[in-house]
């Protein structure tokens, strides 16, 4: 009997791995996983956003949170000795578009070791550099589309299952467990 286990992108991996090969393995269990699918990609949806940077709208844009201080699990209810996994809570400290700046002073190319790089290295198809290719521009934030799609196809389990679950669905009853709580660091709940 084989289970995968895991936290955060081990999460991912775990629920990753069971959903590709579903008859490997008995279970998945995952925790706080990374994104398991692109149309909530943290606060962007590739599929129909067109710039990460930004919500739209018609007289403003918006900046969109990256990353806050604080995440459920961290602190007790008042009054209880209860965690406190299933009340989001923290104040933004970076939006997306500050990491992403951040992340290409760290290092060109997906190189930084940030979490948007890691996830962009992961997910990409490889350009004719040899590096991965950017799911946006690290500078203005425009989507590319070519880039989402291939996220689609390939690595958004969300749209593997439903795609497949004729399929996938009898394979996968009873084996993928995941927790989550209310909030995370990188707005993944």
């Amino acid at each position: 009997a084989r289970a995968l286990m895991g936290g955060s992108t081990g999460g991912w991996e775990a629920l990753a791995g069971q959903v590709m090969y579903p008859s490997s393995f008995n279970g998945a269990y995952a925790a706080c996983p990374d994104p398991v699918g692109f149309s909530s990609y943290a606060t962007v949806d590739i599929y129909s956003d067109d710039n990460a940077y930004v919500y739209s709208s018609p007289f403003k844009q918006t900046k969109r949170p990256g990353m806050r201080d604080h995440y459920s699990g961290t602190n007790v209810v008042a009054g209880t000795s209860k965690v406190a996994y299933g009340h989001p809570y923290g104040q933004t400290t970076a939006t997306v578009e500050e990491m992403n700046h951040r992340e290409l002073v760290l290092g060109p190319k997906s190189r930084s070791c940030g979490q948007w790089d890691i996830w962009e290295a992961v997910f990409s198809p490889r350009c004719d550099d040899g590096y991965p290719c950017r799911i946006w521009d690290k500078d203005t934030g425009v989507i590319n589309k070519t880039v989402a799609k291939y996220w689609q196809q390939n690595y958004d389990l969300t749209h593997i299952l439903k795609t497949k679950w004729d399929t996938l669905g009898p394979l996968l009853q009873n084996k993928l467990h995941v927790f989550v709580g209310g909030s995370d660091t990188f707005f993944l709940t």
